[in-house]
């Protein structure tokens, strides 16, 4: 195995340690405690190092990669068209959000204010659970795929599963049995069965 694999790879798994770390209950209130009067801006720097620490494992998945390894060939159309149907469909669902909240900038003044306030299920909410991580996924498998791109899909496919089940934790935490009753109406990911209802 090339050993750039084991650096775009341990990039990554570093880049995904700090990310789920900083967003530990704990660790959160340890911060925002360390930051006092300014602990609403919290998830604003969370967000903000996210950003910026992804940028240098990008550019070593891009810099150390040697080729195409996946070629769709005659289905290369059918590719751009799950690769662009899903980046339209990420920017429809990330407006529809409360992009005040889900940035930060609202919890500027308001260190206690939760990320969770309340349970929304309408919307792209009410399809599927995880909206944004099926988009992630389909991203992540359709787009051009390189030797290190697909190295940097595996992991990044295996911790959207593990973000699954932090969250999951932490709305059935906060909603109990709501949420519990959600989970049973609503798949996670892929809306199968909402094709065929009536």
């Amino acid at each position: 195995m090339r050993p750039e694999y084991f650096l775009v790879g341990g990039g990554w798994v570093a880049w995904c340690f700090f990310h789920s770390f900083l967003a530990a209950r704990g660790v959160e209130r340890a911060l925002k405690t360390m930051l006092g009067e300014r602990g609403g801006w919290y998830r604003l720097l969370y967000n903000l190092f996210a950003i910026i620490s992804i940028i240098p494992v990008v550019t070593l998945e891009k810099t150390r990669a040697t080729g195409l390894v996946v070629d769709w060939g005659g289905l290369e159309v059918l590719r751009l068209f799950f690769f662009w149907g899903a980046a339209a469909a990420l920017a429809w669902i990330v407006l529809s959000y409360d992009l005040g909240d889900l940035a930060g900038i609202r919890s500027l003044g308001d260190a206690d204010k939760a990320m969770y306030e309340s349970l929304v299920t309408s919307g792209p909410l009410s399809v599927v659970r995880h909206p944004l991580y099926s988009l992630a996924f389909i991203l992540l498998w359709t787009r051009p795929l390189s030797d290190t791109a697909i190295v940097s899909s595996v992991i990044l496919t295996l911790y959207l599963l593990a973000g699954t089940w932090l969250e999951e934790r932490k709305l059935t935490a906060r909603f109990g049995d709501r949420y519990q009753a959600y989970k049973k109406t609503t798949p996670a990911y892929f809306p199968w069965g909402w094709f065929w209802r009536s």
